[in-house]
């Protein structure tokens, strides 16, 4: 429990550094996206390839299975459950797309593999960029026609260097091989970058959201109600149950909960603003959940961590 809090302690001094930095400008709009332009072509690969260097395990390797699973369904289901919940809203057809995207797909590679990494070390680094590969296949078809209303593209999702290198990490962990030790040194040199890193960008962007046009969207509220609330509260009843029928590693129990439990993927609002499908709700939606976040994470973390 003390790591948890510590965990998040590290956390909460990153994105206030990265607010702080914002406010002083040193960081601006241009900076952020440069940032994590680095951290999602540079540092995130070399973070993920590093966590394919624990030692191998058949546990581990199921666990690999059952979080790609569990992720391919929950993306699927979701998906179908909330497109036919949302067609007799009276929100508007823009609305509707963000909405639906925000409260399926999850910040895995900002939030999602830092804070298992924190937390659990390349075992958990290993199973959060699973889930975020299988994520990233979704989010970059099935959500990327939702949100531009165009055609998917296959470049868009090959020229995703996460998404590579999830494919080759998982190639390289089940494979005797080990890199010598001086390759995986420098590996985790650059990879080491990734929590504060990407922290820091999140901070950032929370700074230039204004606090009444934020606290005052009631669909903001649904949003984060579905995504932050009920649906790690469904997952971590499922894994409760799978528990007690199946044996396997706790971690990978509370890698499900926690990748379900994390705010909307923040690369919707860089979609949104591209093809002008309600920028500033997407934008607001996603502020709002990574201020939730600061609670309702640390939440579902204890509670996974105690129960699973």
């Amino acid at each position: 429990m003390l790591q948890i809090y510590i965990a998040f302690f590290k956390i909460f001094i990153y994105i206030t550094l990265g607010l702080v930095l914002n406010k002083c400008r040193v960081i601006d709009r241009r900076t952020e996206i440069a940032m994590a332009n680095v951290l999602l072509k540079a540092v995130l690969p070399f973070t993920i390839l590093g966590a394919s260097q624990v030692t191998f395990s058949s546990e581990v390797l199921q666990g690999i299975f059952a979080v790609g699973g569990f992720a391919a369904a929950y993306c699927t289901i979701s998906l179908l459950v909330i497109y036919v919940f949302l067609r007799r809203s009276r929100m508007t057809a823009d609305e509707k797309r963000i909405t639906s995207i925000l409260m399926v797909f999850s910040n895995t590679s900002f939030i999602g593999m830092p804070l298992m990494q924190e937390l659990y070390g390349d075992q958990g680094l290993l199973l959060a960029s699973v889930f975020n590969l299988i994520s990233n296949l979704f989010f970059y078809s099935v959500g990327a026609i939702v949100i531009s209303k165009k055609h998917f593209r296959v470049i868009d999702l090959i020229s995703n260097p996460v998404s590579l290198v999830s494919i080759l990490s998982i190639a390289l962990f089940a494979i005797p091989w080990r890199m010598p030790v001086f390759i995986q040194e420098t590996i985790s040199l650059v990879g080491d970058m990734n929590v504060p890193l990407s922290m820091m960008v999140i901070g950032s962007m929370l700074s230039t959201i204004s606090p009444k046009k934020l606290f005052m969207d009631i669909k903001s509220y649904n949003i984060v109600f579905v995504k932050m609330i009920l649906m790690p509260t469904l997952a971590l009843g499922l894994c409760m149950f799978l528990d007690r029928m199946i044996e396997v590693l706790p971690v990978t129990l509370i890698t499900i909960v926690v990748m379900c439990a994390l705010p909307p993927n923040s690369t919707a609002v860089i979609f949104a603003e591209q093809y002008d499908t309600e920028p500033e709700f997407c934008a607001r939606a996603v502020a709002l959940s990574m201020l939730g976040m600061l609670f309702l994470l640390l939440f579902w973390v204890s509670v996974a961590g105690k129960v699973l």
